[in-house]
């Protein structure tokens, strides 16, 4: 399994040589009226020559992403609120469908922002840049655990440094490590090995 990581960006993150099939998972973005972001991803993967299937876990069944899944050995999840993310995987089930495509051979999981965050041990400390309210229905914050650390994107972004602060002494006082993303950077996990990625 190879995995990518960003706070926001994948232009000059990945290099994408082979054109191929992608399913991106979209539903993060859900509680946002300026998705534009979203938006730019999509057209990256377009110009990249990708055949991008957008999913929505909110409208989706596990049995249709599990169909698509099929078909390809790539999955994009985006940035958003990752409180709202982790609610609508929850409500379906969707995590051992996520966490097996991560663990196969010969699969590349993207994420971005939340789309990262979702990979960690628990996404409580977030709270300080996320929030929380947009997840009435989550009735418990693990993440997916691919990931044993605590995933925070933005992490040299001057506009969350109070917040970023309170995160770290949050996990400090958890016991749960931090493995940061800054605004201009990509961690890349293959075979579990993790390096960082400037650009």
């Amino acid at each position: 399994m190879d995995i990518y990581l960003t706070s926001q960006k994948l232009d000059g993150v990945i290099d994408l040589t082979q054109p191929s099939d992608i399913v991106c998972i979209t539903t993060a973005a859900n509680v946002y009226k300026q998705q534009s972001f979203v938006a730019d991803d999509l057209v990256w993967f377009e110009k990249q020559k990708f055949t991008a299937t957008e999913f929505d876990l909110h409208t989706g069944t596990p049995r249709e992403l599990s169909q698509i899944l099929e078909n390809t050995d790539m999955m994009y999840v985006s940035g958003g609120n990752v409180f709202y993310l982790l609610q609508e995987i929850n409500k379906q089930d969707y995590q051992p469908i996520i966490n097996n495509f991560i663990q196969k051979k010969q699969t590349l999981y993207i994420g971005a922002s939340a789309g990262a965050c979702i990979l960690g041990i628990d996404i409580a400390p977030l709270s300080e840049i996320d929030d929380p309210k947009q997840a009435p229905d989550l009735e418990q914050t693990s993440g997916l655990n691919i990931v044993e650390s605590v995933i925070v994107p933005h992490f040299d972004n001057s506009k969350y440094q109070s917040n970023i602060s309170k995160i770290t002494n949050s996990c400090q006082q958890a016991g749960h490590d931090i493995l940061s993303i800054n605004d201009n950077q990509a961690v890349t996990i293959i075979d579990g090995v993790i390096n960082y990625q400037q650009f």
